[in-house]
């Protein structure tokens, strides 16, 4: 038996049986009573275990009823006070097991569900309304409703309110985050501002990584393909460039309606085309004055190791239009190439630095002519006379579209000079021996000079060919410094059974100076004058003999008179004078 006391007295009490209470007045009294329980009228202790409370289903009987978790207490219609189920509370409050409990107004500090989510309106029975019912000050800002995120690093909140404008605000304390799992779409009855009062960049796809580089598509309706198409820019993750593109041709291209400002504009796959549809005109550097100076320059350039070239186009501060290159610069035609002035001259080499060529990388059969037209009377239409290399002749040919044009005239003196071993003039034609192919003619008319009169002769004026030389001139000359060393620089030949001399040179008086006869008779009047060598000259021929003044170096004395004298195929060396000894 176990020992234990009744509340409010100090004696002893031993429980004898579940219906007898035993006790004695001390521990010393030897005299004991009993009590039997259903008598007493007291609730003991020893009945209330935890979470246990009293419950009475009849008159004076009071029994102890421990509540589960997740009961309430309470008493359904039919029923006793007990531990209701959750069943049981739908059934005393009239819902089903779908229902949600709907309060008219609920006034608490604070709302939670420590098992999990707590739910507002889950059966979507009505709108959840929050701060609707009072109003507040005209100047000042609606009630907040705070989502809030608590922890040891920093607490951070999105606010949701209507401020003191009517403007619904969405604010975070850190960034925000706009996701939807599938589409997320803003719509305004009005514009759709991104951005409004910025305090730092808009950015967009600022969390991509590899192949994450999506597009920022702006949709419009195309009367022509009766849809909806899009425009689009993106970084690409391939090019590493900013593409703006289109959804497809539908979209007939891009059109900027002010000023544009780029440090560059490129097409990496291939050709960069300004206004191809040929809309309008491409116009630079028209719209401000400058000052003064030149204009503004294009410039067209190729960049490689070896080095930069350009093309350059401008309009200089004399208004005229330049085209300058670096190197050499080429205008190359697919058919006819021309160059005209609306009023003026056409200009080739203007403040030249350089000479100007023509056809200047010809090859094997591609020397062609250079041709100036003009208009010929008798042929009532334009002629051309052409000039060319021909690489058949190797020479510089001079010719006519055909004999419409009778000639060619020069006006001025003609000069021809020339360094290889070859004619320097070439004249050809087909007039007739009368008229000559070539001719020099005197203002009046009369011929000075022809050739080709008749089989190829070479005929003077009456003067008969005479050079006549005023004061200070330097008489008739022969460039001979051309001719090769095989070559003899002047020959003058007889004829058979000639007996006048074969050459003379004479004074304005006609007297002999110098000539030579058939027999070969060397007449001089006059000196003789020698330079000394400092050497001796070869040994002559047989039969020959050679003279010359020594400077001592070679045979000789300096200032004797040298001769070799070659006979008998011997040469022997011997002096004529002794300077020395003289």
């Amino acid at each position: 038996m176990a020992d234990s006391f009744i509340k409010g007295l100090d004696e002893k009490i031993i429980w004898a049986d579940a219906d007898w209470i035993v006790f004695q007045p001390d521990a010393e009294s030897s005299v004991a009573y009993r009590i039997k329980r259903s008598n007493l009228k007291i609730v003991f202790q020893s009945l209330f275990d935890a979470n246990t409370i009293l419950q009475a289903t009849a008159d004076n009987t009071p029994v102890a009823i421990t509540i589960a978790e997740q009961r309430i207490l309470g008493r359904i219609t039919g029923g006793n006070i007990t531990a209701l189920t959750a069943a049981q509370i739908r059934t005393l409050l009239g819902l089903s097991t779908t229902d949600s409990p709907s309060f008219v107004a609920v006034n608490v500090t604070e709302v939670t569900n420590t098992a999990g989510i707590i739910k507002i309106q889950p059966d979507v029975q009505g709108d959840v309304e929050l701060f609707g019912d009072t109003d507040v000050g005209d100047a000042v800002d609606g009630k907040s409703f705070f989502i809030r995120r608590k922890a040891a690093e920093g607490d951070d909140y999105l606010q949701l309110y209507i401020n003191s404008f009517g403007d619904a605000r969405m604010i975070a304390s850190d960034e925000f985050f706009f996701r939807g799992f599938s589409n997320l779409n803003f719509q305004a009855s009005g514009t759709v501002n991104m951005s409004f009062l910025p305090a730092d960049h808009q950015t967009t796809f600022k969390g991509s990584t590899s192949g994450e580089n999506f597009e920022s598509r702006q949709y419009g309706w195309i009367t022509a393909a009766a849809a909806q198409k899009y425009a689009f820019f993106k970084v690409d993750d391939t090019t590493d460039q900013f593409i703006l593109d289109r959804e497809d041709s539908n979209i007939l291209g891009f059109k900027v309606n002010m000023p544009l400002d780029v440090a560059e504009i490129a097409n990496s796959a291939g050709i960069l085309k300004l206004n191809p549809d040929a809309e309008g005109n491409v116009e630079l550097f028209g719209d401000t004055d400058i000052a003064s100076g030149n204009g503004k320059r294009l410039f067209v350039r190729r960049q490689s190791v070896a080095g930069d070239d350009y093309l350059e186009l401008f309009v200089s501060g004399q208004r005229e239009a330049q085209i300058k290159s670096s190197k050499d610069m080429f205008f190359v035609a697919g058919e006819t190439q021309y160059f005209t002035a609306s009023s003026g001259k056409i200009n080739l080499g203007w403040n030249p630095t350089g000479d100007i060529t023509l056809l200047r990388n010809s090859t094997v059969g591609l020397n062609y002519n250079v041709q100036q037209y003009g208009y010929i009377t008798a042929a009532s239409g334009q002629k051309y006379i052409s000039w060319q290399v021909d690489d058949t002749t190797d020479k510089f040919i001079l010719d006519r579209e055909d004999s419409n044009i009778l000639g060619f005239k020069v006006n001025m003196p003609l000069e021809v000079t020339g360094t290889v071993d070859a004619p320097i003039l070439d004249v050809g034609g087909t007039v007739s021996a009368a008229d000559g192919l070539f001719k020099v003619m005197a203002g009046s008319g009369s011929i000075w000079f022809s050739v080709g009169e008749s089989s190829g002769e070479v005929r003077f004026n009456t003067q008969g060919g005479r050079t006549k030389c005023a004061a200070g001139d330097l008489g008739a000359r022969m460039n001979i410094g051309s001719l090769s060393a095989s070559t003899k620089a002047l020959a003058v030949r007889g004829v058979s059974a000639q007996t006048a001399d074969i050459l003379e040179v004479t004074d304005s008086t006609t007297a002999i100076l110098f000539n030579v006869n058939p027999s070969g008779d060397v007449k001089i009047k006059g000196s003789i004058t020698q330079s000394e060598l400092s050497a001796d000259p070869s040994d002559p021929a047989e039969g020959q003999s050679v003279t010359w003044q020594s400077d001592g170096t070679g045979s000789g004395d300096d200032g004797d008179i040298m001769m070799k004298i070659t006979a008998g195929a011997t040469t022997k060396t011997i002096t004529l004078v002794d300077f020395s000894a003289s």
